[in-house]
């Protein structure tokens, strides 16, 4: 069975009634851990919410999720902890982004 349909089955809901929720309320059932988000749910939710999730530990974006995002977002990641950046992400970042997360990396390395 697919997982959106017993997903939508476990919670009394048809696939298409599944379908007709709102991306902001998936985000939030998705932060009270009442559901998991499937690939499809992850496409209906802005990158913005996508990344907020991340931060706050309640999902973990796969590297496809990531490349969409600014040079800024994927500090915002590095920072929180919730995302180890790749080599061929630092490289996007300018200069002094990637010096700040260079330096969040030595003082981790450090303690």
């Amino acid at each position: 069975m697919h997982t959106t349909t017993a997903k939508a089955i476990s919670l009394g809901l048809s696939e298409s009634d599944w379908a007709l929720i709102s991306p902001p309320l998936l985000a939030q059932l998705a932060a009270g851990r009442h559901i998991k988000l499937t690939p499809t749910d992850r496409g209906r939710i802005p990158k913005t919410t996508l990344a907020v999730l991340a931060v706050g530990g309640f999902i973990e974006l796969t590297r496809y999720e990531r490349d969409s995002f600014s040079p800024h977002t994927l500090v915002m990641l590095a920072l929180s902890d919730r995302a180890e950046l790749k080599d061929s992400e630092l490289v996007r970042l300018s200069a002094d982004l990637r010096a700040i997360v260079k330096n969040k990396l030595t003082r981790l390395s450090s303690n």
